[in-house]
């Protein structure tokens, strides 16, 4: 059964086995919470034995070293309980990451500008916020399932097997209390809303006051501005100070209104131990009663906290959700059926891109490319240059379908408009503009997959460079890299391609019939020449089964490649490095101002 991105289930099913180990452990520990309180009236009953001379004292060290071992076995369950439910949430934020920079990656630029408002980068960055408010309230759900939810039952049974009676009689005032919780919750946000929005009029003022002292001061105003003044800062301390009480009281209410059931406790437990009350009790089973009580009351008086949680995370949830939805439609390259790769075409002739007579037009009023004509083999890195503007860019986004054109254009022989979802998973695109992530440099290649990323760093000669920062590659590169140099976050928008390159490939025996594209739009502008030369010697070793092509206005590599295509006077003359230094004018012009001459 295909999992649905947009269900919440499906992220609680995929973690099912953590789960059970979050059952057995939270069982184990929840049920625990109230064997404590039992042992604690134990102990209270033990000593009163002692100092009377009914038990020896050795029985109550004895008692006491089962007591410590109980409390420490309760608080490593507690322990495990608490790792495994991080596990289940990081596994979980994990994967709706992944789902969301999926539906990114495959968004055009027109697409993010017609429906949502920001960059890729911007988009995504709030995403990820959204995904991680989401998944601490679904762990905090979970987890408030066992603290919460079976501790209370646990202590319910307990409360009722000591005396269901006086049980009843107590549990009257905790449901006032969650009650309370639940409703002043609205008042409470109310305030803290109402205090925010003074604090912004207050800043206003302020701001204005600053800029408009000397206006006010010429025309007479400044009394009646520093009145006016004076009125934001009253109901700014006003709406502070009403919302501080609020926020701050408000636990202590539930837990005094949950408490109120101790005076009953006491009440008519001393009845009970003087035999006069609903049921005969000793020591233990009073201090037992009341010490479970009080914890079962300061457990409900904190739900407050976890329905401000699951609210949140709801309200991500809805945010994040049209993502899912998205990636519900685009196939995940990370389920074993699309690791295998689509099935071999017969032979290996048609192995590669191909573009017959291709057409197409770009930008609004923007210039046409005519009749191109390419033809680029596994193994192959084919050149695409051209004078600014002639329309390099463009090429790569015809292959990714978001250019409409005429002719035609193949794909390990297959027709590219009949086989659209091709494109996600064997044309590979690195913009020239690329989006990098306010995030580590090791998310900001994996994008959602796992998998070690060394080599690929290693490929784009950044290794060195990312083991000396504080954090290596869990080091936070600022919002659109910022915190990195030109050429460093070109060379790291070039790993996350190579990276996902290996990943597609990854444990796929090569059959020479299915290959795929790499579009690599300009990837040496910010890198010196020996850099630029041996990330070319790693591509060339490293991908000899796939089709490179090098958007690229810098010509020093071009007497390397394969092929090149020259794009001149809307259209394009493919052909080899020194046929075309030989017979067209312009190309070996350019390529003479860059290197010399030196053919």
């Amino acid at each position: 059964m295909q999992n649905k991105a947009s269900k919440i289930s499906t992220y609680f099913l995929m973690e099912k086995w953590v789960l059970l180990l979050v059952t057995i452990t939270g069982l184990i520990y929840n049920i625990g919470l109230a064997v404590v309180p039992y042992m604690e009236g134990q102990l209270l009953q033990r000593l009163i034995d002692v100092l009377q001379g009914i038990k020896p004292p050795r029985q109550m060290f004895r008692l006491s070293v089962l007591y410590v071992l109980l409390v420490l076995f309760v608080q490593g369950t507690r322990y495990y309980k608490r790792l495994y439910v991080r596990y289940f949430a990081n596994n979980t934020n994990r994967r709706m990451k992944q789902k969301v920079y999926r539906v990114l990656v495959h968004s055009s630029r027109d697409t993010l500008d017609a429906g949502k408002a920001g960059s890729q980068g911007d988009i995504l960055t709030k995403a990820i916020s959204d995904v991680e408010a989401c998944v601490e309230g679904m762990r905090k759900a979970t987890t408030e399932v066992f603290d919460t939810g079976i501790a209370m039952i646990a202590y319910l049974v307990l409360l009722f097997t000591l005396d269901w009676r006086l049980t009843f009689i107590s549990l009257i005032f905790p449901p006032i209390a969650l009650y309370l919780a639940q409703n002043l919750k609205k008042t409470v946000t109310l305030a803290e809303r109402a205090a925010k929005s003074s604090a912004g009029r207050l800043s206003s003022a302020t701001l204005d006051r600053a800029e408009n002292a000397l206006t006010y001061r010429m025309f007479g105003e400044e009394e009646n501005q520093n009145r006016l003044y004076e009125e934001k800062l009253t109901d700014y301390e006003k709406a502070s100070i009403k919302a501080h009480v609020l926020s701050s009281s408000a636990q202590p209410i539930y837990q005094g209104i949950a408490m109120i059931s101790v005076f009953f406790i006491i009440l008519i437990g001393a009845e009970n131990v003087n035999g006069n009350g609903f049921t005969g009790w000793n020591i233990a089973a009073f201090t037992a009663y009341l010490a479970c009580y009080v914890k079962m009351a300061i457990k409900i008086s904190k739900t407050g906290k976890l329905f401000n949680a699951v609210q949140k995370a709801r309200v991500s949830w809805n945010r994040i959700l049209p993502f899912l939805k998205e990636a519900d439609e685009i196939p995940d390259m990370t389920e074993p059926a699309l690791a295998t790769g689509t099935a071999p075409v017969a032979g290996t002739a048609g192995a590669g891109l191909e573009l017959k007579n291709v057409s197409f037009s770009f930008g609004v009023g923007g210039f046409a490319l005519e009749n191109l004509n390419l033809v680029c083999r596994p193994g192959s890195i084919i050149g695409i240059t051209g004078s600014v503007a002639s329309g390099k860019s463009a090429i790569g986004r015809v292959l990714l379908n978001e250019v409409s054109y005429t002719g035609e254009i193949l794909l390990n022989g297959k027709n590219l408009r009949q086989g659209q979802e091709l494109n996600s998973e064997q044309v590979l695109y690195l913009s020239h503009d690329p989006e990098l992530l306010s995030d580590t440099i090791e998310n900001n290649i994996q994008m959602g997959l796992e998998g070690d990323v060394s080599e690929v760093l290693e490929e784009v000669c950044l290794t060195e460079e990312v083991a000396a920062l504080p954090d290596g590659i869990q080091s936070l590169i600022g919002a659109g890299g910022t915190r990195l140099s030109g050429g460093q976050q070109a060379r790291l928008a070039l790993a996350r391609t190579l990276y996902h390159e290996r990943q597609l490939t990854k444990g796929v025996e090569h059959s020479g019939a299915e290959v795929r594209v790499l579009v690599l739009d300009d990837p040496f502008a910010a890198v010196d020449k020996m850099t630029e030369q041996e990330i070319f010697k790693n591509l060339r070793e490293h991908y000899a089964e796939t089709c490179i092509l090098l958007i690229s206005h810098r010509l020093s590599l071009f007497k390397e490649l394969s092929g090149v295509l020259f794009l001149q006077n809307g259209t394009g003359v493919f052909s080899t490095h020194e046929k075309l230094c030989r017979e067209n004018e312009e190309y070996a012009r350019l390529f003479a101002m860059q290197e010399g001459g030196d053919l």
